[in-house]
């Protein structure tokens, strides 16, 4: 049997760059192109979000029988978001997410997170075995420096399980509550490249784990 060897695996987020125009209660959305955009209002209030989703691929480990075990993992960011322009108070707070998954999170999960639902956590249909790591840091609007957030929590979350997939998903997300009163309001945001550096070991385990493992890893794409 080979034994435990060690990896980097390494992957890269391009910036993104938000402009949202309001008018008559209206809200509209320029984004950068790599980013998808969702919004969804429940109980009145609107929530945006701007999605990015990647992957790194693990097929060449899956092929040779080899599972995955995460040890570790960097989310290095470029600098602190955010710049932000426009009427003050447009964009109060601000909520970035990073969640490595072992399956892709479907475009409803990432509605259910607009709306309150963390993947990883109840009842998020992205269960905690399917959430390898998972970074949430929230941004308020600086009040004394006009133009600039401030970071007001951070959290970490996620079960590091061992994968048989052929690929582990990054998905970065950003929440917003840009204001939709009516009126003419215009507000900016951006932020910046982003590195994800994960520290992971591959071995090969004993025949009826790793078919339950690779099972797992199938039953979990089915549900796509």
């Amino acid at each position: 049997m080979p034994k435990p060897k060690a990896h980097q695996l390494y992957k890269q987020a391009p910036s993104i760059g938000v402009v949202a125009g309001i008018s008559s209660g209206v809200l509209s959305n320029i984004i950068t192109p790599e980013w998808q955009y969702y919004e969804q209002i429940p109980g009145g209030q609107t929530y945006q979000a701007y999605v990015y989703r990647t992957y790194i691929d693990l097929s060449g480990w899956t092929k040779q029988d080899l599972t995955t075990f995460t040890t570790g993992v960097d989310i290095q960011k470029d600098r602190t978001p955010l710049a932000v322009i426009g009427s003050p108070g447009s964009c109060p707070i601000i909520t970035e997410l990073d969640i490595l998954t072992t399956r892709k999170i479907r475009d409803d999960e990432l509605i259910l997170k607009i709306a309150g639902t963390t993947p990883g956590f109840h009842p998020s249909t992205v269960d905690l075995m399917s959430v390898i790591y998972g970074e949430q840091t929230t941004y308020a609007e600086n009040s004394n420096i006009p133009g600039t957030f401030i970071k007001t929590s951070s959290s970490t979350w996620g079960s590091g399980n061992p994968t048989a997939s052929e690929k582990m998903h990054w998905t970065r997300i950003y929440l917003t509550t840009f204001s939709t009163s009516a009126g003419d309001v215009t507000g900016a945001f951006n932020s910046y490249p982003v590195n994800l550096v994960v520290q992971a070991t591959t071995m090969e385990e004993k025949d009826l784990v790793y078919m339950e493992r690779l099972r797992r890893s199938y039953v979990l794409q089915d549900e796509l």
